[in-house]
């Protein structure tokens, strides 16, 4: 589980909608009332939208209305810098997206778009309102060695994930040799198609996706209900408290296209796949700062169906806390060192034959790697 320590990763004002240039920001955004440019300092409206990370939405916005800050000139100046700068790479971002899904076109793959590409394009007034560090997107399974080869065509990758279909891919892409493991890959592995969670397989994510229209090129979006869903898993899966302003921003937008069936649908998914208390969750932090309009019997069947449920970090703390303090425990309590070094070698060093057999003929400290990895993924989603 990934737990940033960035403080731009997880911040939101710690007033919240009590910080009155926060509230105003959101007023100027969602309703264009002006009174924040008039009760704040220049400078501070600029430092919350880079903490924030929406210069862009801002200053397009005040363009829009023909304002300029009235005192606070180069302020306005350095945001309109910013919005540029952010509109510029999602432009880089977007021709990077282009040409690699040129390139699955032509090898017969038709890749779905999950996250920040697909929602930029897709439920934001403007693309570069949405700004994203990664691309995610699901390949069907039988698909994955023809992507892998057309990635490593390219001269890239993606990271460890490769042979379950999903890919991660880092900012402005790395040359194959430059390629850190990515934790965060992990946890997007563990939100599709695993057999121990299987949110989503890929079949259920693609068979009421429809084709992107925004770009040149073929692409499916998830339906928004399922797409929401994943998003809120995302979010949860990164902390149980996770408040980072761009992800609560793309569930407000998905929550908005919602009709009244997709409500409908939002509460069968949500007790099927038994993530009722998470959706609630984040319908809560979403309906705290946005003006999202949820429908209450909604909440209250969310409530009803999420008594019992524990969030994943929860199921994590417990089952995986109580497994090792169960081993620690053995050991302490086993009669003479002889059997305590036993114990200690089946739990570090297994036989090679065992290693072979279930972790492939890897380097020594890959395969226990991935036996560490799959403990984890046992413990935790079991």
């Amino acid at each position: 589980m990934t737990l940033s320590q960035s403080p731009h990763e997880f911040w939101i004002p710690e007033k919240g909608l009590k910080d009155p240039c926060f509230r105003g920001l959101l007023d100027f955004w969602f309703h264009r009332n002006l009174n924040v440019f008039d009760n704040s300092n220049p400078k501070e409206i600029l430092e919350l939208t880079r903490k924030l990370n929406i210069q862009s939405v801002i200053y397009r916005l005040l363009r829009k209305r023909g304002v300029s800050l009235a005192n606070g000139q180069k302020t306005f100046q350095i945001l309109r810098k910013e919005a540029l700068q952010i509109a510029g790479a999602c432009a880089y971002r977007h021709h990077t997206i282009e040409m690699l899904s040129n390139r699955f076109d032509r090898a017969g793959i038709k890749p779905i778009w999950i996250k920040g590409p697909s929602l930029a394009c897709t439920v934001y007034p403007h693309s570069d309102w949405r700004t994203y560090k990664d691309f995610d997107l699901l390949i069907a399974p039988e698909d994955w060695n023809v992507a892998v080869q057309v990635m490593e065509d390219c001269g890239y990758s993606s990271t460890t994930c490769l042979n379950w279909g999903f890919f991660s891919f880092e900012k402005s892409f790395r040359p194959l040799d430059d390629i850190p493991e990515s934790v965060d890959v992990e946890l997007h592995c563990r939100l599709s198609n695993r057999p121990q969670l299987c949110v989503f397989s890929f079949d259920e994510l693609t068979e009421d996706a429809t084709d992107g229209s925004s770009f040149s090129f073929p692409f499916l979006i998830p339906h928004p209900v399922k797409h929401f869903i994943f998003v809120c898993l995302h979010r949860i899966g990164h902390h149980p408290h996770d408040r980072r302003f761009t992800w609560l921003m793309d569930m407000m937008y998905l929550v908005n296209q919602f009709s009244d069936n997709d409500w409908d649908k939002v509460i069968e998914f949500s007790k099927s796949k038994k993530v009722s208390k998470i959706i609630l969750q984040s319908l809560i932090e979403v309906k705290d700062i946005f003006p999202a309009t949820i429908p209450s019997d909604v909440m209250n069947g969310l409530k009803k169906q999420s008594v019992s449920q524990l969030e994943p970090s929860e199921v994590f703390l417990t089952m995986h806390r109580s497994k090792w303090i169960d081993l620690w425990n053995r050991w302490w309590e086993m009669p003479g060192a002889l059997k305590k070094i036993k114990y200690l070698l089946h739990w570090t060093i297994p036989p090679g034959k065992y290693m072979d057999e279930n972790f492939g003929k890897n380097s020594f400290l890959v395969q226990h790697k991935d036996r560490f990895l799959r403990a984890l993924k046992k413990y935790f989603w079991k």
